[in-house]
């Protein structure tokens, strides 16, 4: 029988990541998350960034339930008040300066969980801290609270009034992990709260991230510029800064080691290069149109690809002939909600709306120009941030797995959906509007397909 260990889970991507590698190293875990104090969202400051509010609990469920694990939430607040909210405003009152965090591990996190683990019959805790503890092989009852391996993040000295018998039934299982690690390891799992901070993101900030993915698109349209790890010229982030005119550095393979929050940077795209603080440019800079007209006629025509509505306009002056791609799925992604969730809760009318919205403008802006608009090709671990995203089922290899055609046809409603969105737009006169599906291998995907079509009164032709 594999022993039991309690996961304290905030919400976050840190304990979500602890208790997913405890479930992999074989133990039986149960998430249990603590409720520190009752207060609803829109009674917290618009800067807080803390932790324990009702949103936080929900998160921590939702990774409970992808993992498929029990999750329990412990009403804490009597604890938490008289432990930790008194003491520290007694110690101000004394003339001390308190740490409030350093109380709450000692007091509830640990002390009090332990007392909780102990009813579930539990063998340990677990949390998300980056530390490590370590014991003597001469001596394995002689524990050491030691560093953990991420330098930027640890938090041993958070943790320095554990007793031995605390350590010896705590597991950290991050203290071998950075942070890049330890959200890559989320994406990997479709955890939810793998960026869970990107809702903090400020509009004329620069993104620094491992990659993005395309549910990523609402954030990169607030970016002054973006930085990734990973990457190169033809990956996500390339590809849609330059629609976007963002400036964009991809590949630096240890940017977001080197850059912190916070920090004052510039980036010249131009030549790859990021500087620390804030330089003044002197030049002037003169405009310079990046609108190129030929006269010259191509056997070949040349058509743009163009997903972001608000772009169209702009795009549309290059006097090109047509858009070659509109890729739905960044539509989808501004919105916030999953297809298959709009389905789910019976929804399909608003997704039609939320497509036509969006396909209008673009079709609008190249009238008289052939407009080949993709249905969706949604991978099942691109789009987990979505609402309705967490239910999505888990692939070994999701490039290879169930998305495209072969999704849309498992799914038809949703497929349905995005065909009668076109229907509508083509009956408000939008008829540049062409239908392109995606990854097709076999003749019968085309006539199901088109079976679709026609029930829904779009003629293919």
């Amino acid at each position: 029988m594999p022993e039991k260990v309690v996961v304290a889970m905030s919400g976050g991507v840190d304990s979500s990541v602890a208790a997913l590698l405890m479930q992999q190293q074989g133990y039986e875990v149960v998430g249990v998350t603590m409720k520190l104090y009752n207060l609803e969202g829109s009674e917290l400051p618009a800067n807080y960034q803390g932790c324990c509010t009702l949103d936080d609990v929900e998160d921590a469920r939702s990774v409970c339930r992808r993992l498929g694990i029990p999750h329990y939430v412990l009403n804490t607040q009597r604890e938490f008040q008289s432990q930790v909210v008194d003491y520290f405003t007694s110690e101000y009152q004394l003339g001390r300066t308190p740490h409030p965090c350093i109380a709450c591990n000692d007091k509830i996190k640990f002390s009090h969980l332990m007392e909780r683990a102990a009813v579930l019959e539990a063998d340990y805790i677990a949390t998300g801290h980056y530390a490590r503890i370590i014991s003597n092989k001469l001596q394995p009852t002689n524990y050491k609270l030691v560093k953990g391996k991420d330098s930027n993040k640890d938090q041993s000295y958070f943790l320095y009034t554990l007793t031995q018998k605390q350590l010896s039934k705590t597991l950290f299982p991050l203290g071998e992990l950075t942070k890049p690690e330890v959200r890559k390891l989320a994406r990997k799992f479709g955890l939810k709260n793998a960026e869970k901070k990107i809702d903090e993101f400020k509009t004329g900030e620069v993104l620094v991230t491992d990659m993005t993915t395309p549910d990523w698109e609402p954030i990169m349209k607030k970016a002054a510029a973006i930085v990734t790890n990973e990457g190169g010229m033809p990956c996500h982030a390339a590809i849609v800064s330059r629609e976007m005119g963002t400036p964009c550095i991809v590949g630096t393979t240890n940017a977001t080691e080197v850059l912190k929050d916070g920090q004052i940077v510039n980036v010249d795209a131009n030549h790859g290069a990021v500087y620390d603080g804030k330089l003044e440019i002197t030049e002037k800079k003169e405009e310079v149109s990046t609108v190129v007209h030929s006269d010259i006629i191509t056997a070949t025509q040349i058509k743009v690809l163009c997903d972001l509505p608000a772009f169209a306009e702009k795009i549309a002056k290059t006097r090109a002939d047509g858009v070659g791609l509109v890729r739905i799925e960044i539509m989808i992604a501004i919105g916030g909600i999953h297809p298959a969730e709009f389905t789910r809760e019976d929804k399909d009318e608003d997704y039609i709306t939320l497509l036509m919205d969006g396909m209008r403008g673009i079709a609008q802006a190249f009238s008289g120009k052939p407009v080949w608009v993709r249905t969706s090709d949604i991978r099942t671990d691109e789009y987990r941030n979505l609402k309705g995203g967490d239910k999505e089922p888990h692939e070994t290899d999701p490039m290879l797995g169930w998305h495209a055609i072969r999704r849309g046809l498992d799914e038809p409603r949703i497929l349905k959906a995005e065909f009668t969105a076109v229907k509508r737009l083509h009956e408000e006169g939008l008829t540049n509007i062409g239908i392109m599906l995606p990854f097709v291998i076999r003749a019968n995907e085309v006539r199901q397909a088109n079976e679709i079509m026609h029930k829904v009164g779009l003629i293919p032709h």
